[in-house]
Formats: C-alpha cells, structure tokens, sequence
C-alpha cells in the first residue's frame, strides 16, 4: 500500500510554489530540510545546477528576483497531480521587464505530510501552451 500525503492540496502546493518564487513567502516550510532541487536549464544569473535546503533554494530565488527586474511568475493551465498523489506537474510561465516570456516545467515530489522532498525544474526557450 502506498501512503499518500493529504495534508494540502496539489493545487495549493502548486500556489505556494509559485507565490515563493515571486518572493511573497519563504522556502523555509514550505520544502524539506533536505530537499533537492534539480534545475535543467543554465542560467541567465549564477547559480548551482542542485540545490539541498531552503536555505541555498532561497539564496537562488532572491538571486533571480534581484538580478531580473520585474520577474513574475504563473501557473499556466491545472498542475496535475500523479495517481498515488506524490508528484505534482506545474507548467508554468515567467516574464520581466527585459526578458522574452518563458515557461517551464516543474515536477514536484512531496513527502508523507505533503511537502516538497525534491523538484525537476526545466526553463524552455519555446513557450508551451497550458495543462489541460
């Protein structure tokens, strides 16, 4: 049998997730102490390609909001949560002030109480449509 985390729902998670990279909370509780997260794509400011913590997670995603003015991110479309109900699908989309719009894809895998344990997070240079 497998558990399954149901503390929140995916699409709360999926909010929060976004709501932290636009800088309106933290990190911190809302991924594990130890969470991995794998970004696919290089960078347009200096970053390691694995980050493990809130802490170097966060490190990034001030380092992004402080180097690209006006960066905002959305979820494009309904993230879409797996059959055992512990990895969740983001399609997502960023814009800035002097940036061509992206969007990207973000695989989150959640612990027994429904945090983030780990992500596989890819920026696209071709924008995708949304999640049906």
């Amino acid at each position: 049998m497998t558990s399954t985390p149901a503390t929140r729902s995916h699409l709360s998670i999926a909010a929060d997730w976004t709501r932290m990279w636009n800088r309106e909370i933290p990190a911190e509780g809302l991924v594990v102490s130890d969470a991995l997260v794998h970004f696919g794509r290089t960078p347009p400011s200096p970053r390691p390609a694995t980050t493990t913590g809130p802490a170097e997670l966060q490190t990034v995603v001030d380092g992004i909001g402080t180097a690209v003015d006006g960066v905002v991110y959305a979820v494009q479309g309904d993230p879409v949560l797996d059959q055992e109900g512990r990895r969740i699908t983001i399609v997502w989309s960023v814009g800035a002030t002097d940036l061509a719009p992206r969007t990207g894809i973000d695989v989150l895998l959640l612990d027994d109480q429904g945090r983030i344990a780990e992500v596989w997070s890819v920026t696209g240079d071709i924008l995708l449509p949304p999640l049906r």
